[in-house]
C-alpha cells in the first residue's frame, strides 16, 4: 500500500507526495512545512483509495484504511506487453489499477485490486492500442480477456521552421481514462498510432529542439488520417 499527501483544497489533478506503508502498517510522509494538508491511503497506483482526510502538519496518530473491496484475477490471452488497466465505476470515478511492463503468451495472469462496488475494467496495451472492455466486474471474479486491435490513426504537425533538427520527441493520446503511446518521424512532421480504441482522444506531441514545443489536437476519432495538431506552447505561439 501507499500513502498520498497533498495541500488542502487541491483538485484531483494536483501532484501528491507519495510514501510507502511499512510492513507493520505504519507510515510517515515528509518533511512537510507546517500547514493544512489532506492525506489518504490506497493500494498501489491509487486503487481502492480512501477518502481524503484533512490534517494539520505536524500530525501523528492517524488511522486510515483503503476502501472496502478485494481483487480480481484477470487472465489476458495472447502475447502482450506494456499493459494498463483502469476501473471505471458507476459514479464515473476512474482508478488506475494495473501497470505492467511484462508480457507473456499464450496467457498471463494478473491480480487487480477492486472496489467493493466493482465496475467496468478497461485494458489497454500502451504501445499498440490493443484493448478490451469488461463490464460488471466484481471483487472475487476470475475473468479471461483477449485484446482487440485498435484503429490506425495519423496526425501531422504544422510547418514549424525548426532552428535545427529535433533532438527528442514524445507522443501520446489520452481519453482521460487510458493512454496510448505514438511515434513520430525523424523530421517531426507526422505522428502515427498503431491503433486507438473507440472513443474521442486528445493527441499531444512534445518536440525538443532549442526549447520544448507542444502540439495538441482534441476530440480526435480513431481512424482519422490527417489531423492537424496546433502549436499550444513555445515562444512561437505568440508570433
Amino acid at each position: 500500500m501507499e500513502v498520498h499527501v497533498r495541500e488542502a483544497g487541491a483538485n484531483d489533478d494536483a501532484k501528491v507526495l507519495r510514501g510507502r506503508i511499512r510492513k507493520d502498517g505504519t507510515f510517515s510522509a515528509g518533511p512537510l512545512a507546517p500547514g493544512s494538508y489532506e492525506v489518504r491511503v490506497s493500494m498501489a497506483r491509487g486503487a481502492r483509495a480512501s477518502a481524503w482526510h484533512g490534517v494539520e502538519a505536524p500530525a501523528e496518530g492517524l488511522e486510515l484504511a483503503p476502501a472496502e473491496g478485494g481483487s480480481v484475477v484477470v487472465r489476458v490471452l495472447g502475447e502482450h506487453a506494456g499493459l494498463e488497466a483502469a476501473l471505471l465505476g458507476e459514479d464515473g470515478r476512474v482508478e488506475q489499477v494495473l501497470e505492467s511492463a511484462r508480457g507473456s503468451g499464450p496467457e498471463a495472469t494478473y491480480t487487480v485490486p477492486m472496489r467493493a462496488a466493482g465496475g467496468t475494467l478497461l485494458l489497454t496495451e500502451r504501445y499498440s492500442g490493443r484493448h478490451a472492455r469488461h463490464e460488471g466486474v466484481q471483487a472475487g471474479d476470475d475473468v479471461t480477456i483477449r485484446l482487440e486491435r485498435g484503429t490506425p490513426t495519423r496526425a501531422r504537425l504544422p510547418n514549424v521552421p525548426w532552428p535545427f533538427a529535433p533532438v527528442w520527441a514524445k507522443v501520446d493520446a489520452t481519453d482521460g481514462r487510458r493512454t496510448v503511446i505514438g511515434s513520430i518521424d525523424d523530421a517531426a512532421r507526422f505522428v502515427t498510432f498503431q491503433g486507438l480504441p473507440p472513443g474521442r482522444w486528445t493527441i499531444e506531441a512534445r518536440v525538443g529542439v532549442d526549447r520544448t514545443y507542444v502540439f495538441r489536437a482534441i476530440d480526435v476519432e480513431p481512424g482519422q488520417q490527417d489531423v492537424l495538431l496546433a502549436l499550444v506552447e513555445s515562444d512561437l505561439a505568440a508570433k
